[in-house]
């Protein structure tokens, strides 16, 4: 039997149901599960790990599990349940030893820890324990893993299976940035995320030189106070020779880092590129949309920059931007004129998404430019 408030919050969440055409809900048969700012109890927990059986995503968020609650969980033996997602539960260095004492959950292939002080000795306890050794992703978000706690997972001969590696805002120092450069274990990565650090134009080097990291297709660097030399170090890495997926926001990029990204080769070409809040004006992004290495792009962000009319007759007259789906300039300069030649652009033919919000757009041009994109402007 399901707990009432168990079943109150499998019917109460969209995200509970079993899909889009299923009106009478069965909360056993739930597959996906999100628990969000309950008081759940080991009643519910206890519920939960007993009558699921479908479950293969939970998604725990402000529910206080301790360690009681960590151990009935992992010690479960939900034969379907692959990803785990906990943010602020409770998780500190404790609970980790806890965890790792478990055995169950034979099929977790995600797992993933968020605004939780796990700490730097609860990582490395990770990092030398066999408990999670079939884990592809793994995210230690806001847990303070630091650069020890990083080095100890980049060298771990525990989790040599990781494709996705999630460690935003986790106080890593070059020396962390070294360790996952330097290290064959991660080798198989597709996915880094290194938002909100503190490394510098060293461990961009790192990055840059990195031949272990060589299947990337995926690196978001948001937030790290990188300058123009940093991209100059990055843009040599050998992961950038095939469509990839770069995020660069809240940097310090200028119109030179803009040009380097910009010569990036043909075959380098990103197919998602986020340079939004840096300090890029015209020169450097018509650099960029007018670059061969723009060709694959579908996704565009230059939002918040130092942009006007220029670069957004330059993206609507550009040949290289054709495969473009999504164009984010929220935040600019741009005026009528340059709206207009967006709007009534012939070289733009998949462009389905166009964000101009807070540009200084005159009411009666945001009318016809929403004729083609309704949703663009205020």
């Amino acid at each position: 039997m399901l707990t009432p408030r168990l079943e109150r919050i499998i019917r109460a969440s969209p995200r509970n149901r079993q899909g889009p055409d299923v009106d009478v809900i069965n909360p056993l048969l739930t597959n996906d599960l999100f628990v969000k700012d309950e008081e759940f109890d080991q009643a519910d927990l206890h519920s939960l790990i007993s009558n699921l059986h479908n479950l293969e995503s939970l998604h725990f968020q402000n529910v206080k599990l301790g360690s009681d609650g960590a151990r009935m969980l992992f010690s479960s033996n939900l034969a379907h349940l692959r990803w785990i997602s906990i943010s602020n539960c409770g998780i500190d260095k404790k609970c980790m030893g806890t965890i790792l004492e478990t055995q169950g959950l034979p099929k977790l292939t995600f797992l993933s820890f968020s605004r939780d002080r796990i700490g730097r000795v609860g990582t490395k306890m990770f990092a030398q324990s066999q408990r999670f050794a079939n884990l592809v992703s793994l995210g230690f978000f806001m847990t303070g893993a630091g650069g020890s706690g990083v080095t100890a997972l980049a060298f771990s001969q525990k989790i040599l299976k990781l494709e996705r590696l999630d460690l935003a805002y986790s106080e890593i120092t070059n020396d962390g940035i070294l360790a996952i450069a330097a290290s064959e274990n991660l080798s198989r990565l597709t996915h880094l995320n290194l938002m909100r650090n503190q490394f510098d134009l060293a461990g961009c080097e790192a990055i840059g030189k990195a031949t272990s990291l060589s299947q990337l297709t995926s690196l978001i660097l948001d937030d790290n106070a990188l300058d123009d030399e940093c991209i100059e170090a990055i843009s040599h890495s050998e992961f950038l020779s095939r469509r990839f997926y770069l995020r660069l926001s809240r940097n310090h990029i200028t119109d030179v880092g803009a040009r380097t990204i910009s010569k990036l080769p043909e075959s380098s070409a990103s197919h998602f590129l986020i340079l939004e809040q840096n300090d890029i004006t015209d020169e450097g992004a018509v650099a960029i949309v007018n670059s061969p290495s723009s060709k694959n792009l579908y996704y565009l962000d230059l939002s918040e920059n130092l942009l006007g009319d220029e670069t957004a007759i330059a993206i609507s007259k550009s040949a290289d931007l054709g495969a473009l789906t999504s164009l984010a300039l929220y935040g600019n300069k741009i005026g009528d004129k340059g709206a207009l030649a967006l709007a009534q652009s012939d070289n733009l033919p998949f462009l389905k998404e166009l964000n101009l919000y807070r540009n200084p757009i005159s009411p009666s041009v945001k009318e016809i430019i929403k004729k083609r994109f309704p949703n663009c402007c205020e």
